[in-house]
């Protein structure tokens, strides 16, 4: 049985205010670590989402916010890796990038290279140790290539992520040419004269790991790629807090009952904070009776029934209707293709960061009866 409505608005605020409209196409949290489908909260993009590849352990450790991924071990070597889907041989790098992360070590390195993320057809990484002595050294994003280096007399890398998680953010200004590493939300090096930014070729980018080569020591959260040119404000807050996102997935299921006849998504930018406009969207492709399943993860239906399950488990009209959220509350209305069901979700600052919910539609043809079921949705908030 569902269980009572809650209320959306205690659910879901979260504080920091809204960054400026940014580019993002990979925002990685890593939360709801019960498939091996990481979620892309970037909203808006294209990429899709990352797969889990897990060596050593579950491929899962706590991270900064929540769930981070994983150290692997680096002797031997056994790696874990999220494969990212994102390719720029048919989806090219150009233009202003920010790339951020936290990072914190957990797994010993002697001097072997520790490579935080890696695209093996094109050389583009990021990695510590050989050319990067204790700082960081950014690969093959330019042409001509400028490696970027985050010098260790700068910034001891390695001695901050050593004992705490330490926030890395690296901007590539492709106008001006320079880029600018900070530090736990500080600018602590600039370096000027670097190439055009350019990442035309390679395989998918892997976080965790570099081609077939060590993987990282460190355990990761908050991975974000974006194609704009993050202000020093706007770094601060990641710094600080995560960054607000939302994005669709599937937890494994690959059946579905009406599929395609249903859409969930959002409208009203960012789950941010102090987002009034913030709404979830129900759009079938048929006059409909719509639901609204909204729940706290995608791992558990009431806490016992691992999810996906099979909805004629809980009712024989959903028979074939695969449920990928625990249905803490459940809103109900009418829509059509030209009438979506919007559901506001104003984001008020009442709740502390990291907040996730996960959230799925299931419609009900009128006439007909004929039902149908949408992707999961996740919404993270943030700033």
């Amino acid at each position: 049985m569902l269980r009572p409505i809650l209320s959306f608005a205690s659910a879901l605020a979260l504080a920091v205010p809204a960054c400026a409209q940014a580019q993002d196409f990979l925002l990685y949290k890593f939360e709801g670590a019960c498939s091996n489908e990481v979620v892309n909260f970037a909203p808006g993009s294209t990429v899709g989402n990352g797969t889990l590849v897990a060596n050593f352990g579950d491929g899962i450790s706590p991270g900064f916010f929540g769930e981070g991924l994983a150290a692997g071990q680096q002797t031997p070597t056994l790696r874990n890796l999220v494969d990212t889907n994102w390719n720029p041989s048919t989806d090219p790098l150009t233009g202003n990038v920010t790339i951020a992360f936290w990072a914190r070590q957990e797994q010993a390195f002697l001097t072997q290279l520790s490579y935080l993320f890696g695209m093996s057809g094109s050389g583009f990484r990021i990695f510590t140790n050989g050319a990067a002595g204790r700082g960081l050294y950014l690969r093959s994003a330019t042409s001509p290539v400028t490696d970027m280096l985050l010098p260790d007399t700068t910034t001891d890398f390695q001695a901050l992520a050593a004992n705490a998680w330490v926030h890395i953010a690296i901007t590539l200004d492709d106008t001006a040419h320079v880029a600018t590493w900070y530090v736990n939300g500080t600018s602590v090096f600039t370096q000027a004269n670097i190439g055009t930014v350019q990442v035309l070729t390679g395989g998918e980018l892997q976080l965790g790991g570099y081609a077939g080569a060590t993987g990282s020591a460190y355990t990761l959260d908050e991975v974000l790629f974006s194609r704009s040119l993050y202000p020093p404000a706007a770094i601060a807050l990641l710094a600080t807090s995560t960054r607000a996102g939302d994005g669709s997935y599937l937890t494994g299921s690959t059946t579905q009952c009406g599929a395609g006849n249903v859409t969930l998504d959002s409208v009203g930018g960012r789950p941010s904070l102090g987002n009034a406009l913030y709404s979830l969207r129900i759009t079938p492709n048929a006059p409909s009776a719509w639901l609204l399943l909204y729940g706290e993860n995608r791992c558990t239906f009431a806490g016992t029934a691992p999810l996906p399950l099979d909805g004629g488990l809980l009712l024989p009209f959903l028979s074939g209707c695969t449920m990928l959220a625990d249905p803490l509350v459940v809103l109900s209305g009418l829509g059509g293709p030209a009438n979506p069901g919007l559901i506001p979700l104003p984001i008020t600052p009442a709740v502390p960061f990291g907040a996730n919910v996960w959230c799925q539609a299931l419609t009900i043809a009128l006439p007909g009866n004929a039902v149908s079921m949408s992707p999961g949705f996740a919404v993270g908030v943030g700033n």
